[in-house]
């Protein structure tokens, strides 16, 4: 449970959450998906008076097409990103990206609006946004204003939006037959970028942004370098050029400023040759989307939960409705444990970063320990105990980590066996590469992945492609 009190509100308008930001001061921290706000709260190292979450507000989330761009709703999670199918058409290098951000749960999870706000100068979105000369729509009491993306991110974590402002769409132009492409450099799946860069070249122009290498994204036209086409002689005087623009490029645990300034070239090079057609692209095993189940109704189960600040929720658990108080402090994996005695649901780090505590949220995994119990209101979550009615009875991707020895010490497991459920139901078939991608966001502690891995594409041989997953 975080530690420091703090007031919740989930408006379903969105000008109801503008006047509460026009009233509310520099004490309010906005919530959309979390992933970042959540660590840094359950560290202490924010401390909001009230957090304003979004997620209830309607029509949030969209791809629209408007002539010569797409319009994305700011409230657009990534895993809807990677797999919508007008941002394949058009825009293919903004998906991309979104493969590359953190893992499934925090895809799942997370929204473009969120990561652009955060501002992480690592982040996956900034590169392409700014070489693909994207805007931001932001919205007040006040009105409306566009801001271009090169203009949005202003410092280290800071952007050019005003207190009593939200994200409300990112306008993405259409590439047509512009190509464009993104790579990035990280020491482990799941992390932020050491280096990352997008590329947009067209007939008119070429130009490329890097993140990492500064505290906002760098964004350099090299037109005049390959005036004569993408060549070695025209990639090579790129690196020139993008190596004198990062020689303040930032030293830290995971590289030196000398390091981060040589790869910016060769990954500002590389992203060139993909849009090009000179180099295969850095690819991730994403698959097509998948509907999420709706959730069922049952008798109510009423409980409260203490706490000086309170919300009230109604949510599905395993198909059982409840309803309580919680405090606000609490996060889900707390709720589910302590207050519905569902312990299958383990707590790790309590940062988002082990994935012991990973659940089913309206169908889609999560780390219930990223997400406000109060902001579960209205959703369906499915626990480790949804799979199975008793020991005698158990799901067949439990079985198989039974069979194949997966379970070893068991704490990481109901997380990896949620992961594998969520993977399978995507695709149905997947091979190791996938597999290990889809476990990506769950660590296990005795380090056993080879049997993990093999439970998982034991279970996908035993359900097979036809059979759905319960």
């Amino acid at each position: 449970m975080i530690t420091q009190e703090f007031e919740f509100r989930a408006p379903d308008k969105l000008d109801e959450a503008l006047a509460v930001v026009a009233e509310g001061g520099g004490d309010i921290k906005l919530l959309s998906g979390g992933m970042s706000l959540m660590p840094m709260m359950a560290l202490g190292l924010v401390r909001p008076r009230l957090v304003l979450s979004l997620n209830r507000i309607d029509g949030r989330n969209y791809v629209r097409e408007d002539r010569d761009a797409l319009r994305i709703g700011a409230g657009t999670r990534h895993y809807e990103i990677i797999r919508d199918p007008m941002i394949a058409r058009h825009c293919a290098v903004l998906a991309e990206a979104a493969a590359f951000i953190g893992d499934t749960q925090v895809r799942n999870r997370g929204t473009i609006g969120g990561s652009l706000a955060h501002a992480d100068p690592a982040a996956d979105y900034g590169p392409v946004l700014v070489a693909a000369s994207a805007r931001v729509i932001v919205r007040s009491k006040r009105g409306e204003r566009e801001i271009a993306a090169d203009k949005f991110f202003t410092n280290l974590m800071e952007t050019a939006l005003k207190p009593d402002e939200i994200v409300t769409e990112v306008v993405m132009p259409k590439l047509g037959a512009a190509r464009g492409a993104y790579t990035r450099l990280h020491r482990v799946e799941g992390n932020f970028a050491i280096v990352n860069a997008a590329a947009v070249l067209s007939n008119a122009n070429a130009r490329i942004a890097l993140g990492g290498v500064r505290s906002v994204p760098l964004a350099l036209d090299v037109s005049a370098e390959l005036s004569h086409g993408v060549n070695d002689d025209a990639l090579e005087a790129v690196g020139r050029r993008v190596s004198a623009a990062c020689i303040d490029a930032p030293a830290d645990l995971n590289a030196s400023a000398d390091y981060r300034r040589q790869m910016a070239a060769v990954y500002a090079q590389r992203a060139l040759a993909i849009a090009a057609g000179r180099k295969a692209g850095q690819q991730t095993p994403e698959t097509g989307r998948k509907p999420v189940p709706p959730a069922s109704a049952h008798k109510a189960a009423a409980g409260t939960v203490g706490g000086t600040l309170r919300t009230a929720i109604a949510v599905s658990v395993n198909g059982q409705q409840r309803r309580l108080e919680a405090d606000n402090r609490m996060i889900l994996a707390d709720l589910l444990r302590d207050v519905l005695g569902l312990t299958g649901t383990h707590i790790g780090c309590g940062t988002g970063s082990c994935g012991a505590c990973t659940v089913m949220l309206d169908g889609r995994t999560v780390k219930s320990c990223s997400v406000l119990a109060a902001d579960v209101d209205g959703c369906a979550v499915e626990t480790i105990e949804s799979l199975a009615s008793d020991i005698q009875h158990l799901h067949p991707i439990q079985e198989s980590f039974v069979r194949n020895h997966g379970q070893q010490c068991g704490y990481c497991t109901p997380g990896m066996v949620m992961s594998a459920l969520q993977l399978l139901r995507d695709n149905p078939n997947p091979d190791e590469a996938a597999i290990r991608h889809g476990i990506s966001g769950n660590l296990c502690r005795c380090t056993g992945y080879q049997f993990i891995v093999n439970a998982i594409s034991d279970a996908a041989r035993e359900l097979g492609a036809a059979k759905p997953l319960a």
